[in-house]
């Protein structure tokens, strides 16, 4: 049970990865964005965020799922830790980038309402 869940947090902890991937690519390439570009973008960004919710919804799942075979050893223990401080790590990189791509977002809605 534990590697059911140590795998599903590195799964997580991977959306979480290429979520900070593809917003850093659109913060840093954003002038050089085309419309279509940036709605694939905000696509894609949102298809991450669904699939990151759901992983979480099975880590969840998963963690309480048979308690009767739970064995909580030190060694999962300082795994899940250490995967769950990652995360919070990458948590905190996303909504810092997110501060970025709101006003990334007003900007680009602004050059629409000028033109």
């Amino acid at each position: 049970m534990e590697k059911d869940i140590l795998q599903a947090i590195v799964r997580r902890n991977h959306i979480l990865d290429e979520l900070i991937q593809i917003n850093h690519l659109a913060i840093t390439e954003h002038d050089n964005l085309s419309s279509d570009d940036w709605k694939h973008f905000l696509i894609t960004r949102k298809f991450l965020i669904e699939s990151l919710s759901a992983m979480e919804d099975q880590i969840i799942i998963l963690s309480m799922y048979d308690w009767s075979t739970f064995n909580f050893d030190k060694e999962y223990r300082q795994d899940y830790i250490s995967l769950n401080n990652n995360k919070d790590e990458k948590i905190y990189m996303v909504l810092e980038q997110d501060k970025t791509l709101e006003s990334l977002s007003h900007e680009r809605v602004s050059e629409i309402n000028v033109a």
